[in-house]
């Protein structure tokens, strides 16, 4: 035998000892790692992924791992959200993971799956290995997630969780037909696995640093690509409906799972060719009405946990929003609408949050990405965003919205026979509330020349069919239901009912259910600068304003109640903070809340005098004040400025009278300087100007005597 010949024995044997040793080696490395620390359960002993079908073992595993991670979770949270996104590894069927990618050893364990993986020609056992693989992955991303430093190897680790459900969804299509069985048994793990997985990786973006979560959306968005991939390739269409319907009836999960199942569901739906668009559209539906049942059974308490498990939740908030739309249009009681009402509101708050803080062209259109089908449902809630977020965010809207109805117009351009346009008006007609005459209104300004006449039969037909609806309801209770799911919330929404419903019984009937909901929607909403919108709206339409008063006579008061109130709990909320922090005394704290808190009831005006308490915890001495407040007295007898400062107007006040008295500090006192620098109006117009709300004052104050 040669020299060359020798060698390659050697490393024959040496690879082939390798590969017999290095499993045993990864497996007591394990033994000696510490145990997974969101999972309370005792370590078993796991040759293998072990499906685990028995749903009691499931909700045991799933119940202690929640009560563990529930021990470290911020109040501010849900039961049910921790729930949902506390996969561990038991639940998906594979050992716990202990060398993560921060270990040395890891390199042996990925070369090991690997080699494994290579070394395995079988498709079916192929895909099933890269599936366990994908899991092992997610698991190591989560328990790196509670560590910072870990927070790139996280993103490293969903990547790699990517490519393996990739690989899995390939290799399974070469399969033989004989194994059609193994193939079967195969497509109901992954997708089982792959709607886990989703919840999973919301869990882990809750922990990692705000600035990874636009590559996390988008590991999150490609996972629902492989799935959407995998139901699209591998699994028959008319099988479809039943293996997603059969995972979510077996799914173990909280008792508001469907929401999120809704939410999964409809990202599925946009990664889906046409015609099966249609089988995940039939399974939404029966997942909404299952949910819809759900709340009807549920106590008061459990559906004030339904909105913070809706507020908490990871995901796309825009399709939060459909779904609330959707769980609306069900025939459901009045107390569900309400609690929904309250769902919507902290949606579009979170959203406008959300918006506030794009950056980038990229950014903005992976945010909205859910909008650009041109759909129905697209239409209504670009117009619910346009109609209801504040001016400042309001201009990212007006981009998406054009986009979303040019692409309706396409459509309606392409409707060229009689099938196609039937399929518009079904769409367009299968929602039968105010909010859609806002959308008719919309498509009216873009429908083209030779489909206005279909455009004007569809919407007449429409109308006719709810005024008919309204008129045969056999009783009281029904035709509540009837108007609850017809009415809107919004004061100009009074005008479009009296254009597109002929003066009758029916808009009578929806008239009056309006203004009961516009008193409603004053009550949910906790954002000041929205609230004034609201208000100017009604009040610079005389008509209008007329009609609402005529309704609902007390409205402006209630919306000044409103206002005090979550001004007030704006103040209360910071007030506590400082004093747990033990930033400023309580009893200073308190005597500044008292002052405002009194002159917020009468909306009145504060003045220098009152401001002292805070001017004292500015970096001025007492005599520097009072010699400021020497100077300002003789322009304008103890008053800084001409017009006194609102309250409402407090934060912005607060920064530039800091500002003003800086400057006066750094002034010799001079009271020609004074004069001229106090007579200047700029102060003044500011002022005027200030529009915000006295949301962050006691922020503002803590910074300054950082």
């Amino acid at each position: 035998m040669n020299k060359s010949n020798k060698i390659l024995v050697i490393l024959n044997i040496g690879f082939a000892l390798l590969l017999f040793l290095l499993p045993n080696a990864i497996a007591q490395a394990q033994a000696t790692e510490t145990l997974e620390p969101n999972s309370a359960i005792t370590p078993t002993t796991l040759t293998e992924p072990v499906e685990q079908e028995v749903k009691t073992i499931e909700e045991k595993i799933l119940t202690e791992a929640v009560e563990e991670t529930l021990l470290k979770t911020d109040k501010q949270s849900s039961v049910e959200v921790v729930q949902d996104q506390n996969i561990t590894a038991d639940i998906l069927g594979i050992k716990k993971q202990k060398i993560l990618p921060t270990s040395r050893l890891y390199t042996f364990k990925n070369f090991w799956r690997g080699t494994r993986t290579a070394f395995t020609f079988n498709p079916i056992k192929k895909a099933n290995l890269q599936l366990r693989y994908a899991n092992e992955q997610l698991i190591e991303a989560k328990k790196m997630a509670n560590k910072e430093d870990n927070h790139e190897l996280v993103i490293k680790s969903i990547t790699k969780y990517n490519e393996q459900i990739a690989n899995a969804s390939d290799v399974i299509k070469k399969a033989s037909k004989q194994d059609i069985d193994k193939v079967l048994e195969f497509e109901d793990k992954i997708i089982k696995n792959s709607f886990q997985h989703q919840n999973l990786i919301e869990g882990i973006a809750n922990k990692l640093k705000p600035v990874m979560t636009e590559r996390i959306i988008k590991l999150k968005e490609n996972g629902i690509k492989h799935l959407a991939k995998t139901i699209e390739n591998s699994v028959e269409p008319e099988k479809i409906e039943g293996k997603i319907n059969l995972m979510i009836k077996n799914q173990t999960a909280s008792e508001f799972k469907n929401f999120k199942n809704l939410e999964i569901l409809k990202a599925i739906e946009d990664k889906m060719p046409e015609e099966r668009k249609i089988i995940i559209k039939n399974i939404q539906k029966k997942t909404l009405e299952k949910l819809g049942n759900d709340l009807e059974k549920m106590e008061q308490s459990q559906r004030e946990r339904f909105n913070q498990y809706i507020k908490y939740t990871g995901g796309d908030k825009i399709q939060h929003l459909k779904i609330i739309d959707d769980i609306n249009h069900l025939e459901v009681p009045e107390n569900i609408r309400q609690e929904m009402a309250k769902a919507k509101e902290q949606a579009i708050e979170q959203i406008e949050e959300k918006i506030k803080k794009l950056e980038t062209k990229e950014h903005k259109q992976e945010f909205f990405r859910h909008l650009e089908e041109g759909r129905m449902e697209d239409l209504r809630i670009v117009k619910e965003l346009e109609n209801n977020l504040s001016p400042e965010v309001i201009e990212k809207v007006i981009e998406i919205k054009n986009k979303t109805f040019n692409k309706f117009k396409e459509k309606m351009a392409n409707a060229k026979t009689p099938e196609k346009q039937e399929k518009i008006f079904k769409e367009m007609s299968e929602i039968k509330d105010v909010k859609q005459f806002e959308v008719f209104k919309e498509i009216e300004k873009i429908i083209p020349e030779d489909k206005q006449e279909f455009f004007k039969k569809m919407k007449e037909k429409s109308i006719n069919e709810m005024e008919t609806r309204i008129k045969n309801v056999k009783n009281k209770e029904q035709r509540e239901m009837i108007l609850e799911r017809i009415s809107g919330d919004r004061p100009e929404q009074i005008e479009l009912i009296k254009e597109f419903i002929p003066a009758g019984e029916a808009r009578e009937y929806i008239m009056n259910k309006q203004a009961v909901k516009i008193n409603r929607k004053i009550k949910e909403i906790n954002n000041p600068n929205r609230l004034q919108i609201m208000e100017e709206r009604i009040t610079n339409q005389v008509d209008l304003k007329r009609e609402i008063e005529k309704r609902t006579p007390a409205i402006f008061e209630r919306i000044k109640e409103k206002n005090n109130e979550i001004i007030n709990n704006q103040v209360q909320i910071e007030t506590n903070k400082l004093i747990k922090q033990k930033i400023l005394p309580a009893k200073e704290i308190k005597e500044l809340e008292k002052i405002w808190k009194e002159k917020l009831k009468n909306k009145e005006q504060i003045t220098t005098d009152e401001l002292m308490p805070f001017l004292k915890n500015l970096d001025l001495s007492n005599e520097k004040i009072q010699q400021i407040k020497q100077q300002a007295s003789k322009i304008e007898k103890n008053t800084l400025i001409k017009k006194l400062v609102p309250i409402k107007n407090l934060p912005k006040t607060i920064n530039k009278l800091e500002e003003e008295y800086r400057n006066i500090k750094r002034m010799d006192f001079d009271d020609n300087r004074v004069e001229k620098e106090f007579n200047d109006n700029r102060v003044e117009k500011e002022f005027n100007k200030t529009k915000s709300s006295t949301g962050g004052i006691w922020d503002r104050i803590k910074n300054k005597l950082q």
